[in-house]
């Protein structure tokens, strides 16, 4: 495994933005002890000279500024008006420190852009805004919370109200699709999403138990995804939040032995993340699935930040309080420490892709058979891969997009089965209420008989809900008689199917003991009378 670079510091650090300088910039890390107990604090620029053919050379550094305090954090972004752009400066005092790059070099005495007070206490995180790079974000102790304009960094917005937590926010990160939302994480576990234009908190994550946060970030593509760490060494975890149910984390990457310190999601691929923590560790994740890569080399003190080169994400570099900022590749990870993903089901498919494994090919995610597995492969994987992958037809799981003809086909076709549906439940509602006033009530022997033409009228509505039916519906079986005695006379009413029926004896009250009946002088037992 060998590394790039080293930069003999225990420092944080902060990437050139320039694509064509890799350049790296140093601030003596708050709170940090060197060997020879020094506490001097100063600003560094180092040119990491990647295209030296010698790289056993140890770094020196091109330019040194001395500081009042320590650092906490550094930040690096292009200006219109400074040649190499303006570095950002967290220091331990409160200040806030701007400085002109370019100036540096020149003459670093007189670099200084501004030296502003603008925290009570120490500023813990800063970072300059991806879509305004003009505004920088500040987060420190007591909570405070603030957003510079460098045009008159004198007069901060405060986010936030004084009185409002009094935990410090020990990490941030703006938004990188939307310009006025930022994240902050706080030692007393609160995640708060502000926006900018209010200048108040939109959104506060459920951070079940209030688990401090250590580091956060915004996934690069999709702007309602981020991941928190937690620092603490009973529970060292990384939490994957879509911002869409903030009731619970969607995904837990558990890999590291002690608590996460810093996180670095690669602008370039959404599928690399880098991690590192107390376990003196840097691991490399997949978070959209959940999957370790690898570890890097193994340090002999706590890695406090990392942080890929924005400009080419084969590079990334490690600050650890061993007294070094190492710079290393992505192909530096050793696959035989990787953690175990996530799920259960994914770590059983690793193990039997290690057990029948012979094609050499064991670095690249693989299947339960061998087979390399896309879904599991970073972009760049991937295209490494694609001489061994083969393109299958995926049409049946795509989409379908109609025409303009075909979706009014679809139009018609729905109204028709409504119009029809809506038909047969009016037919329905018809025969039932037909039915009800046909039907005889429950417990009562006697009632009015329906006036004639009452029932006529009941018939003719019968017959046109019936005639509408494309198919007959089936007729109600009224198997019952009913006995009408009033003042108007007697009468029978009888179902249908004993109409024109023959009977083998004519029908009569069993009580009656008079002589027998007559039978019906044309043999039916039923006869309908004008």
């Amino acid at each position: 495994m060998v590394r790039l670079r080293e930069i003999p510091r225990t420092a944080t650090f902060a990437w050139s933005p320039d694509a064509n300088a890799p350049w790296i910039a140093t601030g003596t890390k708050s709170g940090a002890v060197d060997v020879d107990f020094s506490n001097e604090t100063c600003l560094e620029l180092w040119d990491l000279a990647l295209d030296s053919q010698d790289q056993s050379q140890e770094l020196r550094p091109s330019v040194t500024l001395p500081t009042e305090t320590g650092f906490h954090d550094l930040a690096w972004t292009l200006a219109e008006d400074h040649k190499r752009g303006i570095i950002a400066g967290a220091l331990d005092n409160g200040t806030l420190g701007l400085w002109d790059a370019d100036g540096l070099f020149e003459n670093a005495s007189t670099a200084s852009i501004s030296q502003e007070k603008v925290h009570s206490g120490a500023i813990k995180a800063l970072q300059f805004n991806p879509k305004i790079p003009n505004f920088v974000a500040t987060g420190g102790a007591k909570g405070e919370l603030f957003v510079s304009d460098l045009n008159n960094p004198g007069t901060p917005i405060r986010l936030g109200s004084t009185a409002a937590r009094a935990d410090d926010i020990d990490c941030l990160d703006w938004n990188k699709r939307v310009s006025n939302i930022l994240v902050t994480g706080s030692t007393g576990g609160f995640v708060t999403v502000w926006d900018m234009k209010t200048k108040k908190e939109s959104l506060t994550l459920n951070n079940s138990g209030r688990k401090a946060v250590s580091a956060i970030a915004w996934d690069p593509t999709k702007p309602t995804r981020l991941i928190t760490a937690v620092p603490l060494e009973q529970e060292p975890v990384i939490l994957v939040w879509d911002l869409r149910n903030s009731n619970a984390p969607e995904r837990t990457l558990r890999g590291h032995d002690n608590g996460v310190l810093s996180l670095s999601w690669c602008q370039q691929d959404s599928d690399l993340l880098l991690s590192c923590g107390k376990d003196n560790r840097t691991i490399l994740w997949n978070p959209q699935t959940g999957q370790s890569y690898g570890d890097y080399p193994v340090v002999t003190n706590w890695t406090f930040q990392t942080r890929w080169n924005p400009h080419n994400p084969n590079f990334f570099a490690t600050a650890s309080f061993d007294g070094k900022v190492q710079i290393q590749t992505i192909q530096n990870t050793n696959p035989g420490l990787s953690q175990e993903p996530v799920d259960q089901a994914q770590a059983t498919d690793e193990e039997r892709s290690d057990e029948d494994d012979d094609d050499g090919r064991s670095s690249s995610p693989m299947s339960g058979t061998g087979t390399p597995d896309p879904a599991k492969m970073t972009k760049r994987q991937r295209g490494q891969e694609s001489e061994h992958l083969i393109s299958l037809d995926m049409g049946p799981q795509q989409r379908k997009f109609f025409t303009d003809a075909e979706k009014a086909m679809k139009k018609d076709e729905h109204a028709r089965k409504r119009k029809e549906l809506t038909k047969r439940k009016i037919q329905e509602e018809k025969a039932a209420a037909l039915n009800r006033l046909l039907k005889p009530q429950a417990g009562k022997s006697r009632g009015a008989a329906p006036k004639p033409e009452t029932l006529a009228n009941l018939e003719r509505t019968h017959e046109a809900a019936m005639a509408e039916e494309e198919e007959p519906a089936e007729k109600p079986n009224r198997l019952y008689t009913r006995w009408v005695n009033n003042a108007k006379g007697v009468s029978l009413a009888v179902p249908e199917e004993w109409e024109a029926k023959y009977v083998g004896e004519v029908l009569y009250a069993p009580f009656y003991h008079g002589p027998p009946p007559l039978p019906p002088p044309n043999g039916r037992p039923v006869q309908e009378l004008d």
